[in-house]
């Protein structure tokens, strides 16, 4: 999510992006949200530069206004529908997850001693 009317906040989302894929699962899906497309005279990011960058982290945008509530809804469609497109993967992922921390949870455990 970023602010239209502030480009720092633009350019900081490929960081945002590459930090949350170092922790989580391969097929947790986003969305880019852009904000306060109302304030068309602050504007400091276009939709087509905006587009582009979505395009390239490989995921959907969408640009929204809650003061006139342009595309609130729309947006947490599209998420909840491509995490519903994409359960079962996730679903198998996080399961993979939560075996391997099990696993190292009981490899751990036998390493404490108390004495």
């Amino acid at each position: 999510m970023f602010d239209v009317t502030d480009r720092n906040s633009f350019q900081s989302v490929t960081r945002f992006f590459e930090e949350s894929s170092k922790f989580s699962v391969e097929h947790v899906q986003r969305i880019l949200v852009a904000t306060k497309i109302d304030q068309i005279d602050k504007r400091q990011v276009s939709f087509e530069e905006a587009k582009e960058l979505a395009d390239h982290l490989g995921i959907p945008y969408i640009e929204t206004s809650a003061k006139n509530n342009i595309n609130i809804d729309e947006a947490v469609q599209i998420l909840a529908r491509n995490v519903e497109l994409n359960w079962t993967l996730i679903e198998e992922e996080m399961s993979t997850l939560r075996k391997a921390h099990q696993s190292q949870y009981k490899a751990n455990a036998r390493r404490c001693i108390v004495m």
